[in-house]
């Protein structure tokens, strides 16, 4: 098994924001709403802040992203 994240937004105008959310809850399963658009994702600070903290993990010790207060 692998950790798996989805970052979707309501306001994507592409992706159909339902089609990217799991349809069953795992342990090593998250899905993120963001604010922005498609196109915007690879701009969007908080995806990168999210797809950086994704990536720094090591798949073994895999944590929940929690949102920066």
């Amino acid at each position: 098994p692998m950790p798996t994240t989805s970052i979707y937004s309501r306001s994507d105008g592409i992706v159909a924001w339902e089609t990217c959310r799991h349809a069953k809850p795992g342990r090593q399963v998250q899905d993120i709403e963001i604010q922005g658009s498609h196109i915007g994702m690879g701009w969007n600070p908080e995806v990168l802040q999210i797809v950086g903290d994704r990536l720094g993990q090591i798949p073994a010790q895999w944590q929940p992203y929690r949102h920066a207060a």
